[in-house]
């Protein structure tokens, strides 16, 4: 892959120009932080109000934390991966970048690699220091933290990030419009989501990724390698996709 490496390093750079590091890592910490506070602190939140109202609130411990952790960080990092991925491609391509770089040596599968590589390496970082960020407070504030099932849940959620990115990527290539790319990402998620619920189809598209995760964290016997193989699968044929699309539209 010529180029590869130069390729990659513009496009960090470009990341880190653009503030999107910063957004990726600043929501994803504000999430890992404020779960396991927010859960030991909603005692104290609720007599605050003042109000004469029964509320039964469950024990929490270590494990719930974790899985209230993983669904709100996929659900905001969902919103997030579109917004930064949306224009991946569409914004290079209506700005008229795309022809300058591509004027290089420099394939068209190297171009859409180093683009999923440069958004993947900042996701994940972000989630490695919401991870650990989570971890600590429910460490200190909880009882019965396993850090081995909790590292897993956090690499089964990066690869969630992953196959999702590499599809947004996909819908980026097919417009000149970063509004239209990010529309359709987004609705090619939903729609993922909504075929997770299908029982015949629940264990094996990405979703079950973050369910296999959860289950792991809460002591459940789970398995996630058809998830981990069709998720595999979904990224390098997103990244065929993209390559076969942009080759054979006009820049």
């Amino acid at each position: 892959m010529k180029g590869s490496g130069a390729l990659l390093k513009k496009e960090l750079k470009e990341q880190w120009r653009t503030y999107r590091v910063l957004i990726v890592a600043g929501v994803f910490l504000l999430l890992g932080l404020s779960t396991p506070l927010m859960l030991y602190y909603l005692p104290q939140l609720l007599e605050m109000t003042g109000e004469d109202i029964i509320v039964e609130i469950p024990e929490f411990n270590a494990a719930y934390i974790f899985g209230e952790y993983a669904s709100t960080i996929t659900q905001m990092g969902i919103l997030v991966a579109v917004l930064i991925g949306m224009g991946t491609i569409a914004q290079e391509r209506s700005r008229g970048t795309l022809a300058m770089t591509l004027s290089k040596p420099v394939s068209w599968g190297t171009f859409i690699a180093a683009k999923l590589i440069g958004m993947s390496i900042i996701f994940v970082a972000s989630l490695a220091i919401a991870g650990l960020g989570c971890y600590g407070y429910t460490w200190y504030l909880f009882d019965g933290t396993d850090a081995l099932d909790f590292t897993i849940l956090n690499l089964l959620l990066a690869l969630f990030f992953i196959t999702c990115l590499a599809e947004i990527v996909l819908c980026s290539s097919f417009f000149n419009n970063q509004l239209a790319a990010g529309g359709l990402g987004l609705g090619v998620l939903i729609v993922q989501a909504g075929l997770s619920g299908i029982p015949q189809l629940s264990n094996y598209l990405p979703n079950a990724l973050v369910n296999g995760g959860v289950r792991l964290v809460s002591g459940e016997p789970s398995s996630v390698w058809p998830s981990v193989g069709i998720s595999a699968g979904i990224i390098c044929t997103s990244m065929l996709i993209s390559r076969w699309v942009l080759g054979h539209k006009e820049l």
